[in-house]
């Protein structure tokens, strides 16, 4: 499975680089606008899911840092 996800990170990364993702974040964020997000569960599942962005950056989980965003899904209502 392992594999599996850092194949598919890696060919996100290629179409997609991290800081043109930043950029269409921010704009929502700045515009108020929704995104829609493929979101790849450990299993190497796909979700597809409707966020509104609320920040972009440097974030932290469990004492390691990492970048990310904080988002309102709109499928989960939270």
């Amino acid at each position: 499975m392992d594999f599996l996800t850092k194949y598919q990170y890696k060919k996100t990364e290629q179409s997609c680089p991290v800081g043109d993702k930043i950029d269409v974040i921010r704009k929502a964020i700045e515009n108020k606008l929704s995104l829609q997000i493929v979101c790849l569960k450990p299993s190497d599942e796909k979700t597809i899911r409707v966020v509104r962005p609320e920040c972009v950056g440097e974030m932290e989980y469990r004492g390691k840092k990492y970048l990310g965003m904080r988002a309102f899904c709109l499928k989960r209502n939270k």
